[in-house]
């Protein structure tokens, strides 16, 4: 009953559950019987939580389906999951440690999972009824107008003097605070409609959040933008998921059994992104992609600095090594260093290399130097623990805090396995001469050479110190300082105390700004819009029109990119293969110009998010005679399947399924099939033919219900290949 539900709604994923709402017989041998079903569907993913509203309200005879009805949406509604009250003494009868967990206590929201609730209730005369819930939340009204108003979205503002553009700032703020479903198309009019005068300001704005205005400037001439790398330090579990360079990394000698998306998608608690083994190539990855997000829309930087080993991806921004070379020295520097068995640590302290002194023992050294009053130490385990409680002791007002790492870099740990890092990356690494400006933070000075990023240096940058703050201060003194932003690329703003003295001392130096975000406000779309403004504010080149059309053209949907597929779409686009777009509850809006309804030849709405569906308009036109895997078009498949119905349970027979459903309701350049019919344009009229053409064609029916859910077009496949192979099956068996 429970798999056919979910069959119904169109749901191949059990594991996305969180929470069964069981009826709770209450007696010896009904909840076995009940929790046994549920394990049997949920248990393999593990993780669902079960319970029942009975303790609550006793048996509500006719009224308990309503009842646990009610329970559920109010779950779904506060996204807390309710505890099971007065459970004290578990079923014996009942698997507990084979299939689920019954809560105890209120929890929150997992968030790997969806919000989506199964609820069972037995009648009394044997009428059993299962039910699916997902929260409204999930979904959000299909116009443009609601859907641009859960955007980011970035506002730039210009006028001729001062004066005027503060006078337009506070118009549009009040403007805004009258007309707040308004603010993307009132975005897309400053960016693309307005001439960009030269005194500037932006400001972003999140639905749920204030307005944050920039200070204002005057642009000169385009920015000398300095791009700051982070290092591993900066990782964070809950980092938006990027395939970038997996599939490189698997046709390396030691390639890793994991990959780069699977860890970006865990949850925080099963993270590994903490061991340098993980956090290394993650970290690079991120950083290359932004790096090629970047220069998608023509933000180019002047120079580069990494810091520790965000010097791997600088290299590659700068020009010095390649994507897949830039990966491989990040991965192996991971692996490497699973070489070093000698417990290390590493301690961020906020004094001055001078004072730190005092609290420095033997196995301790100072690994970076980040800023006047901001040191790292690196070395034996329990000599940093003790170091950091005496520095702690002796000036409670500082930072004083391990970092995230299980190995003592830039120090004598990482010295004793330098040669072995330096065989794997031997063979990898082709020297390149850099084509922007790279400042080492391992040699304290500029690199203009391509034999300056040998596999020799890579090996020096596992243990030698890191001399961050003397890089900085040589960009400092260069001649392109005087007009400069700092843009740092990184997981998080991690570097943004070592920078903020600099920004003192240099009068001169425009902004300083970073393309992530923090822990405390993970909106990585905020970031980067505010890191577009700035960029934007003091003069550079990046016009949002310009940004909107090529994100667009990159893979994205309708007037917005999902997050999940931005960087995706802009490493298809930069190498020419086709993207897949990819649907997600976060966008980053640039403005949206107001669309209009569209309508078909019988004058009926067909617009819907952007992707029109037509009632078959590819039947007459339709290519039936299209090859596959399979052998043919549509009417080849099922013909050759009521010949061998073994044919349907083939791994393609779905896909092309999937295709072919498409290929008859939606114009070819819309055709995604991880997307929902409805999420496609589909409404109950079309629904109805669609349902008719289905019987005609599969010779099994299929519920509006069905075709309206959620399922995707994959789902769809998937279901009309295991329903001609249960009755082309039957047939067979039957004439032999």
């Amino acid at each position: 009953m429970i798999r056919r539900a979910y069959e119904v709604a169109g749901i191949a994923d059990y594991s996305q559950t969180a929470f069964v709402e069981c009826h709770g017989t209450g007696t010896q041998v009904g909840d076995p019987v009940e929790t046994r079903a549920v394990g049997r569907v949920f248990g393999p993913s593990g993780g669902v939580l079960i319970g029942s509203v009975k303790p609550n309200v006793g048996h509500s005879e006719g009224a308990s389906g309503i009842t646990s009805l009610i329970k559920s949406v109010l779950t779904l509604e506060s996204r807390i999951i309710p505890p099971n009250i007065k459970f004290k003494e578990p079923n014996p009868n009942i698997q507990w440690n084979d299939y689920r967990l019954c809560s105890t206590e209120p929890r929150p929201w997992p968030e790997a999972r969806k919000e989506r609730i199964s609820v069972n209730s037995f009648g009394i005369g044997g009428t059993n009824a299962h039910v699916v819930l997902d929260s409204a939340q999930s979904f959000g009204v299909s116009t443009i107008r609601t859907r641009q108003t859960i955007l980011p979205q970035l506002l730039v503002y210009s006028a001729n003097n001062a004066e005027s553009l503060q006078q337009m700032i506070s118009n549009y703020t009040d403007y805004i605070q009258k007309n707040p479903t308004r603010v993307a198309d009132l975005a897309f009019t400053l960016g693309n409609r307005r001439e960009h005068l030269p005194h500037r300001a932006f400001s972003v704005k999140s639905p749920l959040g204030p307005l944050t205005t920039s200070a204002s400037s005057k642009a000169c001439e385009a920015p000398s933008i300095v791009m700051v790398f982070t290092g591993q330090g900066a990782q964070w579990p809950q980092m938006e998921s990027i395939q970038d360079l997996d599939s490189h990394l698997k046709t390396l000698t030691h390639a890793p059994e994991w990959s780069i998306e699977e860890e970006l998608l865990k949850n925080p608690d099963a993270s590994r992104l903490g061991s340098s083994e993980f956090s290394q190539p993650v970290c690079a990855a991120i950083q290359v992609a932004l790096v090629d997000t970047f220069a998608f829309v023509e933000v180019q930087p002047t120079a580069v600095v990494g810091h520790s080993s965000g010097g791997v991806a600088a290299a590659y921004a700068a020009g010095a090594t390649t994507a897949k070379e830039a990966i491989t020295i990040a991965f192996y520097r991971g692996q490497v260093t699973k070489l070093q068995t000698r417990p290390g640590a590493m301690a961020a302290i906020g004094i001055s290399t001078e004072e730190v002194q005092k609290y420095i023992q033997t196995g301790i050294i100072v690994a970076r130097k980040n800023s006047p009053k901001s040191v790292t130490l690196a070395g034996d385990t329990y000599a940093i623990e003790n170091a950091v409680a005496r520095i702690k002791e002796g000036h409670p007002e500082v930072l004083a805090k391990q970092l995230k790492v299980d190995k003592a870099y830039h120090s004598h740990h990482m010295a004793e396995i330098g040669d072995e890092y330096y065989a794997l990356i031997e063979h990898e690494v082709s020297v390149k001469t850099p084509n922007k400006l790279f400042f080492s933070s391992v040699e304290s000075k500029l690199f203009t050479r391509a034999q300056n990023f040998g596999p020799k240096y890579w090996q020096m940058s596992l243990h030698s110190p890191v001399l961050f703050l003397s890089a900085v201060s040589s960009i400092i003194k260069h001649q392109f300082a005087n007009n400069m932003v700092l843009l740092e690329i990184g997981p998080h703003s991690a570097l943004a105390g070592p920078l903020q003295p600099t920004q003192l001392q240099n009068p001169s130096l425009l902004a300083l700004g970073s393309c992530m975000f923090s822990m405390q406000s993970p909106s990585w779309i905020r970031s980067l819009s505010r890191a577009l403004g700035i960029v934007e504010g003091v003069g550079y080149a990046a016009e949002q029109d310009e940004i909107l059309e090529k994100l667009k053209a990159a893979g994205g949907l309708g007037n917005t990119v999902s997050v999940g597929g931005l960087l995706n779409a802009v490493q298809a686009a930069m190498t020419s293969v086709p993207s897949k777009s990819i649907p997600g509850t976060s966008n980053f809006g640039v403005g949206i110009r107001p669309n209009l309804p569209l309508t078909d030849q019988r004058n009926r709405l067909i617009w819907k998010k952007d992707i029109r569906m037509s009632v078959f308009h590819n039947t007459a036109t339709a290519d039936t005679t299209v090859t596959s895997a399979s052998g043919g078009g549509l009417e080849t498949f099922i013909t050759q399947a009521k010949g061998d119905a073994v044919l349907l349970s083939q791994p393609d027979s779905a896909q092309l399924l999937a295709v072919e459903i498409g290929k008859i309701l939606l114009k070819l350049e819309d055709l995604v099939t991880s997307f929902s019919l409805s999420e496609l344009g589909m409404d109950s009229l079309v629904a109805i033919e669609v349902k008719q053409w289905w019987k005609a064609t599969f010779e099994f029916d299929i519920s509006v219900l069905e075709l309206m859910g959620t399922g995707s077009l994959d789902i769809h496949g998937e279901h009309a290949a295991r329903g001609m192979l249960r009755l082309f099956h039957g047939a067979q068996e039957q004439a032999d």
